[in-house]
């Protein structure tokens, strides 16, 4: 992939601070906005890996669209300076250890990489990037080198790393934007969140953006609210699931790079889309059948009256990637990803870029023998048996999402805030990990005319650690399929393909 590099004028220091000077008048007899501000206990769970989110577009001028782009970064940067600066370790001594913090004037680390930088592809295509649907891992580093603006490999122990930044990629055939975030900064739900406020002020420049909260004084109000919750808050005990990634952190933290090269050799990153009309079909049969089930589900008033397509789809992906590797005929664990966002009932939390995501845990059994699919055509309906055990796991699944209520919440924040080294309060990683980013609109934003208004496509691009399952946005399709993002060792990709279950599913979409 042949590229050429130039730096946009909306990188430059000064034009940072105008943003951020604006923010001073408006705040005055506290912080100054420039001075650091600690990230939150919610944002230590993540490991501080650097993620990337691409939007594609069918831009007729895309010389045009950067500058849209360039105006629209800039405004997205007055409303939120906190965006333009870097997430560091606290040099001074605090009650905690391991802690991070927010530098939201970081002059040296944007003259070093820009805000926005522009790419040129132009031997290479969209189509050709969308039409790999399987990549060895080390094929999938040297895409996100390409196209993303922060190295993959940024070693996870800099003292100083960006919050965010953004490439534009001019390619053959219109534009891929690729915006690359701390995982310590903001989460998924905040990084579309980000696309979204940057859209509203690509189509509309003048786009209003008074009454946004600081970034600031929205992350320590959560550590407020930790302060105020009883410990015994919930009866959960939350010490098994933050326990952080233990010896396996620092060894993250001291060799990144090395880690990283070693897996590309080993796993490969596979799109594959599911029906929209099997997950309806699925839904349908599931939640007929699971009035028989409640009797076997303990839990009274937390026993699920009806399963969501989310519920379906995330029990089948259980079921198929239980399959994988040293799990076949094992059981094993799903965690799945909860936005905490609705359960906080105050507005401004709808808009927080901040992590807000806790994970709740289901046990999957291990999976029995089944025959190999006969024939070219996979059958049109699942067996009984499939179905039954379906419903179980969905109905688990379910289970465990209405435990998390405001109780419980009170009690995650409670452990969290209590503890003294904050890099023990890391989730606890499982065999099967999922996030579902299916209700984040990003397909469906509107950029204006200059970039094609809506992108015509969305792809997730993050290192290389296997055994993660993405839900990915819906497509703006009458059909509403589903489009997944997994991460497999390269041995596993031929048994997860002949699984019947897995046939079934994505038949000839994979």
């Amino acid at each position: 992939m042949s590229v050429q590099t130039t730096y946009s004028p909306v990188n430059q220091d000064e034009q940072v601070h105008d943003g951020l000077a604006s923010r001073h008048v408006s705040c005055e007899g506290a912080p100054s906005d420039d001075s650091p501000y600690a990230l939150s206990s919610l944002d230590h769970n993540p490991l501080g890996i650097n993620v990337s989110f691409l939007l594609c577009f069918h831009a007729a001028q895309p010389e045009e669209g950067i500058r849209v782009l360039e105006d629209g970064i800039n405004q997205l940067l007055k409303a939120h300076p906190f965006l333009a600066g870097d997430v560091t370790r606290p040099t001074r001594l605090s009650q905690r250890t391991n802690t991070m913090q927010i530098e939201p004037d970081a002059p040296e680390s944007l003259l070093k990489i820009p805000m926005l930088q522009i790419r040129h592809h132009p031997a290479t295509s969209i189509e050709e990037l969308e039409s790999k649907r399987l990549l060895p891992g080390a094929e999938e580093q040297e895409i996100i080198r390409q196209l993303a603006p922060l190295p993959i490999d940024m070693d996870l122990s800099l003292p100083q790393r960006p919050v965010l930044r953004f490439q534009a990629n001019i390619m053959r055939d219109g534009v891929i934007l690729a915006m690359t975030f701390h995982h310590a900064a903001m989460d998924g739900a905040g990084a579309a969140r980000v696309l979204g406020l940057l859209a509203d002020y690509c189509r509309d420049p003048a786009a209003p953006s008074v009454g946004v909260i600081p970034d600031r004084q929205l992350r320590s109000q959560i550590d407020r609210l930790a302060t105020g919750c009883s410990p015994s808050a919930s009866r959960a005990d939350f010490s098994q699931h933050y326990c952080g990634l233990g010896d396996w952190a620092a060894l993250l933290a001291e060799n990144w790079p090395g880690f990283l090269q070693a897996r590309a050799t080993e796993l490969v990153t596979w799109r594959l889309t599911i029906p929209g009309f099997k997950v309806q079909y699925l839904k349908g049969a599931c939640n007929a059948l699971l009035q028989g089930q409640t009797s076997a589900l303990a839990g009274g008033t937390l026993t699920p009256t009806i399963l969501s397509n989310n519920d379906i789809v995330s029990a089948l992906m259980a079921m198929i990637l239980r399959q994988a590797g040293q799990l076949a005929g094992k059981s094993t664990e799903l965690s799945i990803a909860v936005d905490m966002r609705p359960s906080f009932h105050a507005p401004a939390f709808n808009n927080y870029l901040g992590n807000m995501v806790l994970l709740t845990y289901t046990p999957i059994p291990a999976a029995k023998d089944q025959a190999p699919v006969d024939g070219p055509r996979p059958p049109t309906e699942l067996r009984q048996e499939d179905l039954e055990e379906l419903t179980g796991i969905a109905a688990r699944i379910r289970q465990s999402l209405l435990k998390v209520d405001a109780e419980y919440i009170q009690g995650v924040l409670s452990h969290l805030h209590s503890q003294t080294d904050w890099a023990n309060i890391g989730f606890r990683g499982v065999p099967i990990p999922l996030s579902s980013f299916r209700n984040f609109e990003m397909i469906g934003l509107d950029f204006g005319e200059t970039l094609g208004s809506q992108p015509r496509g969305f792809q997730l691009h993050l290192p290389v650690l296997g055994g993660m399952c993405f839900v990915l946005p819906k497509r703006q399709d009458r059909t509403e399929p589903w489009d997944l993002h997994l991460t497999l060792h390269r041995d596993d990709v031929s048994r997860i393909a002949n699984d019947p279950l897995f046939r079934w599913a994505a038949g000839e979409h994979f």
